[in-house]
């Protein structure tokens, strides 16, 4: 920094604070992404946990219990496996 120093006195703040700029916007841009992923993790882990209950319920409003018994059983399928994986996931860190 001293030799830049030399040439200009202001290049070594110049680049402090470009440097400093530089990772303030790669943070923010992470935590955007960050953000967005963690939301489009949850919408879908909702909808695919509703599904089978919506078919299920809809089965069992319009008298079809085969339906609702397929429905049923996906959804405790599906909120089993998703129960055993975010249990593994706690563990694991």
């Amino acid at each position: 920094m001293a030799g830049f120093k030399t040439v200009d006195p202001t290049f070594p703040e110049r680049i402090m604070r470009m440097s400093e700029e530089t990772v303030r916007t790669k943070n923010k841009a992470m935590l955007r992404s960050s953000t967005l992923e963690s939301w489009a993790v949850l919408i879908t882990s909702a909808s695919m946990s509703a599904l089978p209950w919506v078919i299920c319920l809809t089965g069992v409003l319009n008298g079809n219990n085969a339906a609702a018994v397929i429905g049923g059983i996906a959804g405790l399928l599906a909120s089993g496996s998703s129960l055993i994986q975010a249990i593994r996931n706690k563990k694991n860190d």
